[in-house]
C-alpha cells in the first residue's frame, strides 16, 4: 500500500486494553500502582493486527518484571479514566532507517537516512525515574542519528518519522526501521510512501 499523505509517516504500534488498575467506586476514576497500567506489546508492528498482548491476567510475571525493570512500581495514586499511559514492552539502544531505494547521491539504496529523518515520540522515563515529580515525560525530537539508548526507554506507543529532505531520484520508498533492544534484539518494520519535505529541520 502506498501513502502519499504530506509531512510525516506515522508508524502506528498496537494500543493495549487491559490493565493492573483497581476500578474505584467513585466516577471515572482507577487506582494505579503503576504509572502505565496499561501493559506493552512485545512485537514491532505497523499495524494493529496478531500482536502479543501482556497484561496481568494473561502473564502477571512478565508483567511485574517489567514494572520492576522499569521501576515504575510505586504510582499508587488516582488517575482519571482517560488517562491511560501505555508503552512499548521493549527499551531499546539504537534505531536505524533504511530504504530499498535510491533517495539521493549521497543516500543509494539500502544506505542509512538517519542523518536526513528526523523522530519524534514521547518517553515516560524519566517521569518514572524520578519518583513522579516530573511532568508526565519528555517529548523527545531528533535526528535518528543522534538517539541514544537513554532517549528510547519506556517510549510510548508510536513513532513519528519526519522527512527533512526530498528523495531526488527515486520517487517511491520502501523504508525499514530497525530497533535493537537493550537485550540484543533486533525488531523490524517496513512501509511503503511516497516521502515529501515536512516543517521539522
Amino acid at each position: 500500500m502506498i501513502m502519499t499523505r504530506k509531512n510525516l509517516i506515522l508508524l502506528l504500534f498496537s494500543l493495549l486494553t487491559l490493565n493492573s488498575c483497581n476500578k474505584h467506586e467513585g466516577p471515572e476514576l482507577r487506582f494505579c500502582e503503576n504509572y502505565i497500567p496499561q501493559t506493552p506489546i512485545r512485537n514491532f508492528w505497523i499495524e494493529l493486527t496478531d500482536c502479543e498482548w501482556i497484561s496481568p491476567e494473561s502473564d502477571p510475571q512478565e508483567f511485574e518484571r517489567l514494572a520492576i525493570r522499569n521501576g515504575d512500581v510505586g504510582y499508587n495514586r488516582w488517575l482519571e479514566f482517560w488517562e491511560y499511559p501505555s508503552a512499548f514492552a521493549d527499551n531499546f539502544q539504537t534505531m536505524h532507517i533504511t530504504s530499498n531505494a535510491d533517495w539521493d547521491e549521497e543516500h543509494p539504496a539500502g544506505t542509512l537516512l538517519d542523518d536526513i529523518l528526523w523522530a519524534e515520540f514521547w518517553s515516560y522515563a524519566d517521569y518514572i525515574r524520578s519518583g513522579y515529580e516530573t511532568g508526565g515525560g519528555n517529548n523527545v525530537q531528533m535526528l535518528v542519528e543522534d538517539l541514544k539508548a537513554d532517549d528510547m526507554q519506556m517510549i510510548r506507543d508510536y513513532v513519528i518519522i519526519y522527512f527533512t529532505k526530498t528523495p531526488t531520484i527515486d520517487p517511491i520508498h520502501t523504508l525499514t526501521v530497525e530497533w535493537t533492544t537493550v537485550e540484543g534484539e533486533v525488531k523490524t518494520a517496513s512501509l511503503t510512501c511516497r516521502p515529501q519535505v515536512n516543517a521539522k529541520e
